[in-house]
């Protein structure tokens, strides 16, 4: 167990030196050498982790993207009750949990992919969430989960721009938009 918290601090160290590391500079540019040197570590203590940069980059993408998913794929009509979006607002916590990692990873300095990872994995999860219900149009049910995804990525981004709205608020906002529109527009239910 102790080996487990000791890995897991290795790999947290190196992480955030590697962000803090592009905050000033590209991912691209920033070499091994530099990390270890923030992190105080040997080089062969990276590669026990890591392959290279782009192996350190993209299990940071992949972690924020995987548990973005795991909420997602939540999001269901099941017990819903007006007004009440916690699965909205459960992605919204993943999403602010990583806050800083996004910001990042979003900026001139990140990788330009992430947001279009990050992208296709909530559209990805959407989908198969919304197709398990037996939608009546699939076609639309694409053009919806587009919309929706843009959204969800377009409040995150409302957020990382300096608006300061908390989980429960983007997730309230999302949660009511998506339904109002899978009621009009998917389902071709009364909008009440």
């Amino acid at each position: 167990m102790t080996t487990n918290k000791a890995t897991a601090r290795t790999r947290n160290a190196i992480e955030h030196a590697f962000l803090d590391l592009m905050k000033t500079k590209p991912y691209t540019g920033i070499t091994v050498r530099e990390i270890t040197e923030a992190v105080d570590i040997n080089r062969s203590t990276f590669y026990n982790h890591y392959q290279d940069i782009y192996d350190l980059i993209s299990c940071i993408e992949n972690r924020i993207i995987e548990e973005v998913k795991e909420k997602v794929d939540k999001i269901n009509r099941e017990g819903y009750v007006p007004g009440q979006h916690p699965q909205h607002v459960a992605v919204f916590k993943v999403l602010l949990k990583y806050e800083e990692e996004c910001r990042v990873l979003m900026s001139s300095t990140g990788d330009i992919n992430f947001l279009y990872k990050l992208n296709i994995g909530i559209y990805e999860a959407l989908r198969t969430t919304w197709f398990r219900s037996n939608p009546p149009n699939p076609d639309e049910l694409d053009m919806f989960i587009s919309y929706i995804t843009s959204g969800i990525i377009g409040l995150f981004r409302y957020r990382l721009d300096g608006h300061d709205r908390s989980a429960e608020e983007l997730g309230w906002f999302a949660g009511e938009i998506t339904n109002s529109i899978d009621e009009a527009y998917v389902r071709g239910e009364p909008n009440g």
